[in-house]
Parts: C-alpha cells; structure tokens; sequence
C-alpha cells in the first residue's frame, strides 16, 4: 500500500505542479487584454503624428494634393477626431474618393502607356481643383492635431 502510495505521489505531484503553472499563465493572459488598449491608443497616435506630417508636406508642396487626400483619408480612420476634425476630413475623403478608381503601386506599374497619361491628365485636374481647396482644412487639421 505504501508502495503505491508512494508511486501515486511520484506521478501525482507534476501534475499538481503543472497545473499551478498552467492556471498562472492564463491568469498573466488575462491581464495582458489590457494591453490591447495600449497598442490601439498607440495604433491612433501614431496615425495623428502620420497625418500631421503629410499635411505639413502638402503645405510645402512636397507631396501632390491628391496623394496626400489618399493618404489622409485612410489614416483618418484609423485616428480618432472630435466632430470638428471629422468636418474637416470631409475634403481629403471627396478628393481620395474622386481619385479611388485610379491604379496604385504596382497596377499602375502594369498600364499601358496611354492609360497612365489619362490618368495622370485626371490627377492633375483634381489637383488644380483641390490645390487651394485643401489649404485651410489643411490648416484646421493641423491645428486640431
């Protein structure tokens, strides 16, 4: 009887010990939800401190209007703005809107040589008519950041 008891206990006691080790890294899991709040208020600063930069581009014509109303737009959703910021926002989506339907990145590397100057002819008509459109909201957002 001892023998088996003695046994029971040699196999037994791992167990124990791996479930304490088991119930303690769930309970170090758990706390770590909270760390989903951290990434996410840092995912929406770090999209506040892109869009500032590239408003500030724009505003030293370092990057074209329309690339910049893309770019804005996207990381706005993403950033967190009060009522004020979300009116101001309105002008960079109508512009990345308007320009939704033209090629990026490598599709744009694909078109055919003529398909790219209509395009590029549509981007700068929206430029000459955004370009000083896109000044004050440019300045307003800025602000707000």
């Amino acid at each position: 009887m001892v023998l088996v008891l003695s046994i029971g206990s040699i196999f037994l006691c791992p167990l124990v010990l791996y479930y304490i080790y088991l119930t303690k890294k769930l309970k170090d899991k758990n706390e770590n939800v909270n760390d989903v709040e951290f990434f996410e208020q840092n995912a929406v600063d770090d999209s506040r401190r892109s869009i500032k930069l590239i408003l500030l581009a724009l505003n030293q014509d370092s990057i074209s209007a329309v690339e910049a109303c893309i770019r804005v737009s996207f990381l706005a959703k993403k950033a967190s703005f009060s009522e004020e910021g979300l009116k101001v926002i309105k002008i960079f989506d109508e512009v990345a809107m308007k320009s939704s339907h033209i090629p990026i990145l490598e599709h744009w590397d694909r078109l055919k040589k003529d398909k790219k100057v209509e395009f590029e002819a549509e981007i700068k008509g929206l430029e000459s008519e955004y370009k000083s459109k896109l000044l004050k909201p440019s300045d307003d957002l800025l602000r707000l950041l």
